[in-house]
C-alpha cells in the first residue's frame, strides 16, 4: 500500500523531502548577519514573547528571518539574475544594464515641481545673505555616457535641463548666484574613469575635474593631482550593483588621496583623517569619504599657504561632495559642510554671525529634483 502511495504521488514526496532537508539545514546553519551581495543587514531570529505573539509581530519577523537566512540565498539571487538575463531582461529594479558592463539608473521621469521649488529655495537663500553663492549641478552617469544606454529608453535629458537651469540662474535678476557648468568638463574627459560602473557617484577623478572647473571660475590655483599621494582600493561594487544584482558587473576601484595635517570635526566630534578607512573593509566603500553623510562637518587646514590664511567656505551638498572635499581642502583654511538631510538646525539660526569668503551649493541632478530637504534653505 505504501509503495503505491509513493508511486502515485512521487512529486509530492520529493518536494516534501527537499523542503524538510532545507529546513533542517537552515536550523543547523548559523544565521548570517550581513549580505555582501545585497549590502544590507539580514534579519535575525526574533525573540518570542507574549506581546509579540498576541500582536502577531513574531510571525511576521520570523517570516523575514526565514526569507533572509534561506540556505544559499545569495546563490539563488545570482541564479535568478542569470536566468532573467538569458530571457532577454536588460534591467532590474530600475537599473539599466548598459554597454561595456556599465550600470545606469533608469531615469525616465522626474519631479518638475520639486526641481522648480528647490531652485527657488536656493534663490531665496542667495538673496538673504551678502556673500555671493556658487552653484553647480552634477549629471548622472548615463547623461555623460548616453551612447552606452539602450536606444529604446526615453531617458531624461539632464544635460539640456542643466543648461536651461544655468541660463536661468545667469539672468541679471539673479545676480547673487554664480552658476558653474561642470558637465562640460566631464563630457570632454568621458574617456577617463570619471564615473563608477556599479555606483551612482563620480570617481575621485570625476570630482577632481569639477574641482578644476570650480577653481578656474574663482581664479584660484588648483592642486596638481599628480603631486598627491594616491591610494587605490579594489573590489568595489556600488549601489547600482546592489540594486540590480547584475551577474556580469565589473568591479570598480576607489582612489583617494592622502591629506595629512587636517583637523576634522563631525557634529562636534573630532577625527584625525578625512577618510573612515574601516569602511573600505565593508561593501559600502564610498561612505569612507568624509565619514559618510553627516549633518555638519568642519575641515580645518592649519598648513594652508600663507596667502590663503583665514579663507573659509560653506558648502551645502549631497554625497557627491564627499570625494570632492579632499581636493578643496588644499585651498581653504576652513570648510564647513552641511548635509541638509541630516542637519536639523534652522539655516537662519546657523547663518547668524557667520561670514564666509565663499558659499557653494552642489547637488546631483537626481537629488536636486527629488530631495525635499533643500527647501530648508529658505528657513
Amino acid at each position: 500500500m505504501k509503495k503505491n502511495i509513493f508511486k502515485k504521488y512521487p512529486t509530492f514526496f520529493v518536494f516534501s523531502a527537499i523542503v524538510i532537508l532545507f529546513t533542517v539545514i537552515d536550523i543547523i546553519n548559523s544565521p548570517k548577519e550581513f549580505s555582501e551581495l545585497e549590502n544590507r543587514n539580514l534579519s535575525q531570529i526574533p525573540i518570542l514573547s507574549l506581546e509579540s505573539y498576541i500582536d502577531t509581530s513574531f510571525s511576521s519577523d520570523y517570516e523575514k528571518y526565514i526569507n533572509d537566512q534561506f540556505f544559499l540565498r545569495d546563490k539563488w539571487i545570482d541564479l535568478k539574475s542569470r536566468i532573467e538575463y538569458l530571457l532577454g531582461k536588460r534591467e532590474n529594479n530600475d537599473i539599466i544594464f548598459g554597454k561595456d558592463n556599465y550600470l545606469f539608473k533608469k531615469f525616465t521621469t522626474f519631479n518638475g515641481e520639486m526641481l522648480e521649488n528647490n531652485i527657488n529655495s536656493i534663490l531665496t537663500f542667495t538673496n538673504s545673505y551678502k556673500t555671493d553663492v556658487d552653484f553647480f549641478i552634477i549629471p548622472n552617469s548615463y547623461a555623460i555616457y548616453d551612447e552606452l544606454t539602450p536606444r529604446y529608453l526615453p531617458l531624461v535629458d539632464q544635460l539640456s535641463l542643466i543648461n536651461s537651469i544655468n541660463s536661468y540662474l545667469s539672468l541679471e535678476s539673479n545676480n547673487h548666484i554664480n552658476a558653474i557648468n561642470v558637465a562640460e568638463k566631464l563630457l570632454k574627459n568621458k574617456d577617463d574613469y570619471i564615473y563608477y560602473k556599479t555606483d551612482h557617484h563620480w570617481t575621485s577623478y570625476g570630482a577632481y575635474l569639477a574641482y578644476l572647473t570650480y577653481m578656474d571660475s574663482l581664479g584660484l590655483e588648483a592642486i596638481d593631482i599628480d603631486k598627491l599621494e594616491e591610494i587605490k582600493i579594489n573590489n568595489f561594487f556600488g549601489t547600482y550593483y546592489n540594486r540590480s544584482k547584475y551577474f556580469k558587473a565589473d568591479s570598480d576601484f576607489i582612489t583617494y588621496y592622502n591629506m595629512p595635517n587636517l583637523q576634522i570635526e563631525i557634529d562636534g566630534k573630532e577625527y584625525l583623517s578625512l577618510m573612515d578607512l574601516d569602511k573600505f573593509k565593508s561593501s559600502d566603500k564610498y561612505s569612507a569619504f568624509l565619514w559618510g553623510n553627516n549633518g555638519l562637518t568642519k575641515v580645518i587646514n592649519e598648513n594652508i599657504a600663507e596667502e590663503r590664511k583665514g579663507s573659509s567656505i560653506l558648502i551645502f551638498k549631497d554625497s557627491y561632495a564627499n570625494s570632492f572635499i579632499q581636493f578643496l581642502a588644499n585651498n581653504y583654511e576652513t570648510i564647513d559642510i552641511v548635509d541638509l538631510r541630516h542637519f536639523k538646525e534652522p539655516i537662519s539660526n546657523f547663518m547668524k554671525d557667520k561670514e564666509y569668503n565663499q558659499i557653494l551649493i552642489m547637488y546631483s541632478f537626481d537629488n536636486l529634483s527629488s530631495d525635499i530637504n533643500i527647501r530648508r534653505l529658505k528657513f
